[in-house]
């Protein structure tokens, strides 16, 4: 009898142990693999289509505009651009329907939602596309420092 106390003490020992890893395995760095776009990034240029297929082009590569995503939900903007003034600002970064609400056809896709403004995303050779053309509103580019 004594016997078998002790195996059953022993699994509970090991069942205990075995939660204890697993959960201590996880990290902050889990949240930074899930949001790409944590991290400091300079903004290279702003495209803006006028509604009527003139794009003109804002080019920032030579300034030190920096857009700041925290892994809670801030971003901090380093200088004033035709996008945003400089300051902090609240963001998410979500798969949702562009629209709000699905609509026949519509699909999910990569957002990231600025102080509640909806920015398409996507990353074209190595550069993140923050844009709004869907409304006829400027897309961002921008480069991990």
């Amino acid at each position: 009898m004594k016997y078998n106390l002790n195996l059953i003490n022993m699994k509970k020992i090991i069942s205990l142990l075995s939660m204890i890893i697993f959960f201590g395995s996880c990290s902050k760095n889990d949240e930074e693999t899930s949001n790409p776009i944590i991290g400091e990034w300079k903004l290279i240029k702003i495209e803006q289509n006028d509604g009527a297929n003139n794009i003109s082009i804002t080019d920032y590569a030579n300034q030190n505009i920096i857009y700041k995503f925290e892994a809670n939900s801030n971003l901090n903007i380093s200088s004033n651009n035709s996008a945003y003034n400089s300051g902090n600002y609240n963001y998410e970064y979500k798969s949702d329907y562009l629209s709000g609400l699905p609509s026949s056809g519509e699909t999910k896709i990569l957002l990231v939602v600025i102080n509640n403004q909806k920015w398409s995303y996507e990353m074209e050779s190595g550069k993140m596309k923050l844009g709004q053309s869907y409304v006829d509103g400027p897309n961002l580019y921008l480069e991990k420092k």
